[in-house]
């Protein structure tokens, strides 16, 4: 059966921007051709040389990020070396970018089923379309996709963020041509705090969702502990904060890479309100951590640097890399 084309780009305004639409119109033009003759999963051979020239670049690094593995006893990482994680790391973060360039992409069918779903999607919940949903994550495995699964979903969703890398002005062609695949036409798509948290509140009314990270930035060194299984983290309480003042349900999601270019996306049990109503930001935040370490603790090595940095002492935080 012959597949679907992915939609067209409309071209921008500008010369920079021309010159991006070219670019990503001629390399959409190759990914379908790949796709036609060796199926979805080419793309993670395709990004193989940025995987390989990444790890190579961290080489340099390499010393600090044993240091920061070595913030969980050995026991923990089951046998897998620095190096191995090291990889993993640089694998999935360019296999990440790729599926993120080609976002219109993931809607057609063949691409929908290389997602699998453990637990209840927002989009699945009874109460969705009646509350906003607040939906925490940790840097973990592939928690970039996060976002782009559910507006291929066709579910208005949003990130908040701290930062974009400085690529991310030309993936903007792409991401309108999805929008309107997907019926998101206007949905923003992130909001970069702290300027942008008051926009991320007004976004969040019944029927949308929004992404929000419990690591990064190293934590809040004046929150009260939290622990990852046995093992403190520093983490943000702003997740349960959001969702207490803006009536919203909360939830933990993470998302890993199964093979290539397939992934597991995994949904927790919605936080209990009354943690929220009476305000225990702190009790709430344990439930999520808690939540995200059951799938966590099967494969540690789905931590990223950012989520390495947090599980590690505060003098150590150096890297503000991605991811």
């Amino acid at each position: 059966m012959k597949r679907p084309a992915a939609p067209l780009i409309a071209p921008p305004r500008g010369i920079v921007g021309r010159i991006a639409y070219l670019w990503f119109k001629a390399l959409m033009k190759v990914v379908a051709i790949f796709e036609r003759v060796c199926g979805p999963g080419v793309l993670p051979t395709l990004m193989l040389p940025r995987a390989v020239y990444d790890y190579a670049k961290w080489q340099r690094e390499y010393p600090q990020f044993v240091q920061l593995r070595g913030s969980l006893p050995a026991s923990v990482w089951n046998g897998v070396g620095a190096q191995a994680h090291m990889w993993k790391v640089s694998r999935n973060w360019n296999e990440n970018l790729a599926v993120m360039y080609f976002y219109n992409r993931l809607g057609l069918p063949y691409w929908r089923e290389r997602f699998t779903v453990k637990g209840t999607s927002p989009q699945q919940l009874p109460e969705w379309g009646k509350r906003p949903v607040v939906i925490a994550f940790l840097h973990t495995g592939t928690f970039a996709l996060l976002r782009f699964w559910l507006r291929s979903q066709g579910v208005p969703a949003a990130s908040l963020i701290a930062g974009l890398p400085a690529y991310a002005k030309m993936h903007e062609p792409i991401l309108e041509a999805g929008d309107r695949l997907y019926g998101l036409e206007g949905v923003p798509h992130a909001f970069q705090a702290p300027r942008g948290l008051r926009e991320s509140v007004d976004f969040l009314t019944p029927g949308h969702a929004l992404a929000v990270a419990l690591d990064g930035r190293g934590g809040d060194l004046n929150a009260p502990g939290f622990t990852v299984g046995e093992y403190p983290i520093r983490v943000m309480e702003g997740a349960a904060r959001i969702a207490a003042r803006t009536k919203s349900l909360l939830i933990s999601a993470s998302m890993r890479r199964t093979a290539g270019c397939r992934y597991e996306v995994a949904f927790g049990p919605p936080v209990p309100d009354e943690l929220l109503q009476k305000q225990d930001f702190h009790g709430a935040t344990q439930v999520l951590l808690d939540q995200l370490w059951e799938d966590l603790k099967k494969d540690p090595c789905e931590l990223n640097w950012t989520s390495l940095v947090a599980v590690s002492p505060p003098q150590w935080r150096k890297r503000p890399s991605w991811p």
